[in-house]
């Protein structure tokens, strides 16, 4: 039971950068392992092995694993959270949970939102769920409102460009409005020159430059 014990909570923490950084952890906590079965062995051997002897060994355990659980709570409440841009992790999230099921599953979950947003208006993950519904849905008016509203709303970062992107996209190839889009695409290239959106925008560009 002890090996059992310190085993598991060995490859648990193994992985985590403490073992690197902490090594008198990592050598009082195997410590502790050999110890209590040595100590338990002595007990076996002998034919006296007691609850009371048991419960030591599982002590010891547990004693020589505390710094190491307490240097990982600490560590993991202490530490600043990682720099992530809100908009691209609320993009997928958003993706990953509407860009699936039939048309109808789609719709009930569009209108459960709309309802949602009179006390939501300025919550940017609410606004970037009806934009890919409202899409998906052929509900392009709709879809634009809320491109503009995130417009507004969003700080600068690659959500804001994504949403900018859907801005030009629902102007230019799904209204079928190529001259009213250039403004929010220059506008778009302007701000996020790297954007993974860039070589869509210049096409749509260029393609207005040549039709005219």
């Amino acid at each position: 039971m002890n090996f059992l014990a310190g085993g598991t909570l060995f490859l648990l923490f193994r992985a985590h950068p403490v073992w690197r950084l902490r090594r008198p952890l990592r050598a009082a906590a195997l410590s502790s392992i050999f110890i209590s079965l040595t100590i338990y062995a002595a007990f076996a051997i002998d034919g006296t092995a007691s609850v009371a002897a048991t419960a030591a060994c599982v002590l010891i355990v547990i004693g020589g694993y505390l710094p190491v659980v307490a240097h990982l709570l600490t560590h993991e409440i202490a530490a600043p959270p990682p720099e992530v841009d809100p908009a691209l992790s609320l993009t997928w999230r958003v993706r990953r949970r509407l860009l699936f099921g039939g048309e109808n599953r789609r719709r009930r979950l569009w209108t459960r939102k709309r309802r949602q947003l009179p006390q939501k208006s300025t919550d940017a993950l609410l606004r970037l769920e009806l934009l890919e519904l409202s899409l998906g849905l052929g509900e392009f008016g709709e879809a634009l409102f809320h491109a503009h509203a995130l417009d507004e709303i969003l700080p600068t970062g690659e959500t804001h460009a994504f949403a900018l992107h859907r801005q030009a996209h629902i102007i230019a190839e799904r209204q079928q409005r190529l001259a009213e889009a250039q403004p929010t695409l220059h506008r778009l290239l302007r701000l996020y020159p790297t954007s993974e959106h860039r070589q869509d925008a210049e096409r749509l560009i260029r393609l207005y430059e040549t039709a005219k």
